[in-house]
């Protein structure tokens, strides 16, 4: 690992398609935040991070894509009908196939807690929780990221 005085971040990245994380099963994809004042999270991470943030609309609700560099990397959302309000941070894990995601995690003690679901344009998703009291959220996208 390089010293904190050789390591520099940068802006300037070019993404490789070939290379697009959401077209490897396993890794995390995308992230998500659920909160009740959408816009003032968006306004937050465009000035504090400089993301590019562009509402459109899923379903019948508003959502907003974030991108760094031009990549989509996540959205914010106001909470689902019967969510809490609390704010709440979603990694989806990028997934070949959401059944067979469902079904293995339910024959290693997992419980599917939603089960799988069509996102029509998008894809389709899976919530599962674990034997050590956490959830995990994966993706099913409907074609490679190119």
């Amino acid at each position: 690992m390089p010293s904190s005085s050789t390591a520099k971040l940068t802006r300037d990245f070019h993404l490789d398609p070939t290379r697009d994380i959401r077209n490897v099963h396993g890794a995390p994809g995308w992230f998500e935040l659920s909160t009740d004042d959408p816009e003032t999270a968006v306004r937050f991470v465009e000035q504090a991070y400089g993301w590019e943030v562009e509402k459109t609309k899923v379903g019948n609700g508003d959502y907003w894509v974030a991108r760094v560099c031009g990549h989509e990397v996540g959205g914010i959302r106001a909470p689902l009908p019967g969510a809490t309000g609390e704010p709440t941070w979603i990694t989806y894990v990028t997934a070949e196939s959401i059944d067979a995601v469902a079904d293995k995690a339910r024959s290693v003690g997992g419980t599917v807690v939603v089960p799988p679901t069509d996102v029509p344009g998008a894809g389709r998703f899976t919530a599962v929780d674990h034997p050590a009291a956490g959830r995990t959220f994966a993706f099913e996208y409907p074609h490679p990221f190119e």
